[in-house]
């Protein structure tokens, strides 16, 4: 009877990250010098009773982290959307005539939902869609609006990486066994 081992070895995590390409490590190392939650944090503190979100943009954010965000990230949302500091109130979207005269083709039908609600019940909208900001200005259209840097979800990029180069040195060490 012969009896097989398996070992792994657990790389470290400089390891791991020299298999991530530069510009998602940048992006990572970004967010962890300066994290976008805690600019929104800071905005929505105190604002108990006050913070809503609509429809469409909790759907777009569901959607997004659904399909790119890593362990890490999902836990912040979720402390976001739970924190007991304050409420977040998901609202129906709302109409705005302002957010409409917009003339563009380029702006999706979400981020006219998003901008109107905040628009129309006079909120100010935290967003790091700096684009949309700037053609609303040119359309004459000067909106309360929080803008904080825009951020890749990088999070599960990473995390596979490190599952990648975890699986190269388990592989490595086996084939220096035989």
């Amino acid at each position: 009877t012969t009896t097989t081992t398996t070992t792994t070895a657990t790389p470290a995590p400089e390891a791991a990250a020299a298999y991530v390409p530069e510009h998602i490590r940048y992006l990572a190392d970004d967010e962890e010098r300066s994290q976008a939650a805690d600019i929104i944090m800071k905005a929505i503190e105190g604002k108990k009773g006050h913070v809503f979100i609509c429809e469409s943009a909790m759907n777009c954010i569901e959607k997004i982290f659904a399909a790119v965000g890593g362990t890490e990230e999902r836990k912040r949302l979720k402390n976001l959307l739970q924190n007991e500091r304050f409420a977040i109130k998901i609202i129906k979207n709302k109409k705005s005539d302002r957010i409409s005269s917009i003339q563009s083709k380029k702006l999706r039908k979400e981020t006219r939902q998003i901008f109107s609600t905040g628009d129309s019940i006079g909120a100010i909208t935290i967003t790091s869609n700096a684009a949309f900001l700037r053609s609303a200005r040119q359309a004459g259209v000067h909106l309360k609006a929080l803008l904080h840097p825009a951020r890749a979800l990088v999070g599960h990029i990473v995390m596979k990486a490190a599952a990648d180069s975890q699986a190269a040195a388990t592989t490595s060490i086996n084939n220096a066994k035989t």
